[in-house]
């Protein structure tokens, strides 16, 4: 599912940028017989490579991964002309950049991380940097290291361990943290641990990359976080994603998230998906006037028009029922819920009329310090516009005693104190 710009923009600048003419044949083929183990052939290759007159630059790197696999003996050689290339040099990143990518596939990750610290501190001087002998445009550095790094995980996805990748990962973000390098590196990141099932890990990449980016990669990952919620089975935050990649982003994103929510609709959804995102919803489309207020006394009607339209909650809710509560800032509705079974159910819902829409505060169920059954005030707000859907509570407790009609008071000043 990545876009075809990263895509090619990560093989781009990953792999070497060969002159167009006979001998990026050889270049070509001296890869792949590395990749494959054929050493002495590679040697060979290497050779052909050198008298048909390959770069410097190519030629150093070429001759250092060689070394470097070729056998236990030749492995410090190999560092060693890594090196030499690295401080003769310091301008051109394709140095340290392979070197990592081959003290990663040599099982040292942490002289790899040694390696990026190095490369980032070399980044982040005012020199006129380069990669393969191209020079980096000054405004363009941050996108050609993070399709470096990106292209780096792509590279050794299937040839290191989920937990390797994510300790390489880790170690750059760290170096060099923040914007679309970590972007792009847990963006990568994520799809070589969905390569290796390791869902929960693709998950977190994901979640922590999507911040980085602007439509229409956002759209896309959300819609891969979705797709990853729902096959776990969380369709709270499988339907926060795909609400979120169907409102932005290219059309085919667009319909293969309708898809997703249609899919989804039509099956059972966790109470906590109820309460805590479509009542949320349905507090942002309401807007405070005669029609809304009739909308929200009407929890039945409600309920109803969401089973027409396929969802299926996994409780009762046929015991809600609503309860007006006036006030200068106008009529608070509260909702008295299902008895709270579960840690955050809650025991009452209030949608608090605030400019053109409502506010939906909750009283949830926790525990005191002493284990004891208490309960918090809290705030949900489903708002794409933002980050979608954000929880949060007010480090208010109260206990059962609390009346309906007493609650909705105290939200409506929580609101427009």
């Amino acid at each position: 599912m990545k876009n075809l710009f990263v895509a090619l923009l990560t093989l781009i600048l990953t792999l070497p940028l060969f002159a167009q003419d006979m001998s990026a044949m050889y270049g070509i083929n001296f890869y792949d017989a590395l990749d494959k183990g054929n050493y002495n052939m590679a040697e060979i290759l290497l050779s052909q490579w050198q008298e048909a007159g390959g770069s410097t630059t190519e030629l150093t790197l070429a001759e250092a991964s060689l070394r470097m696999r070729s056998d236990s003996t030749s492995t410090v050689a190999g560092e060693e002309l890594f090196r030499k290339a690295i401080a003769s040099s310091p301008e051109n990143l394709s140095f340290p950049l392979r070197f990592m990518e081959e003290l990663a596939l040599a099982g040292k990750i942490s002289e790899a991380l040694e390696v990026c610290k190095g490369f980032c501190a070399e980044v982040d001087k005012d020199v006129q940097l380069t990669l393969f002998d191209t020079t980096i445009p000054a405004d363009s550095v941050d996108l050609y290291v993070g399709s470096c790094f990106a292209g780096m995980v792509d590279n050794l996805s299937g040839k290191l361990t989920a937990d390797e990748i994510l300790d390489l990962t880790e170690g750059m973000v760290g170096c060099y943290p923040g914007g679309i390098v970590e972007g792009m590196t847990r963006y990568h990141t994520g799809f070589a641990m969905y390569n290796q099932e390791r869902t929960e890990a693709a998950i977190n990449q994901w979640e922590k990359a999507v911040r980085f980016f602007d439509e229409p990669y956002k759209s896309e990952i959300h819609l891969n976080l979705a797709m990853l919620y729902a096959m776990k089975g969380d369709l709270l935050n499988a339907g926060i994603n795909a609400e979120h990649a169907q409102k932005e982003g290219p059309e085919d994103i667009r319909t293969a998230a309708t898809k997703l929510i249609e899919d989804m609709n039509g099956s059972t959804v966790p109470y906590r998906y109820y309460t805590m995102v479509l009542l949320s919803k349905l507090a942002l489309e309401t807007q405070p006037s005669p029609e809304g207020e009739a909308t929200l006394l009407d929890p039945t009607t409600f309920n109803e028009n969401l089973r027409q339209a396929g969802y299926k909650v996994d409780r009762d809710i046929n015991s809600i029922s609503a309860l007006k509560v006036e006030s200068d800032f106008g009529n608070t509705i509260v909702w008295s819920m299902p008895e709270p079974k579960d840690f955050i159910d809650c025991l009452y819902v209030a949608f608090v009329p605030a400019d053109s829409c409502y506010r939906f505060i909750t009283l949830e169920k926790t525990f005191d310090n002493e284990g004891k059954e208490s309960f918090i005030l809290c705030e949900s707000v489903y708002q794409l516009e933002s980050e979608g859907y954000t929880h949060s509570n007010f480090n208010t407790y109260f206990d059962r005693s609390l009346t309906p009609e007493q609650f909705g008071r105290i939200a409506s000043d929580i609101v427009h104190k």
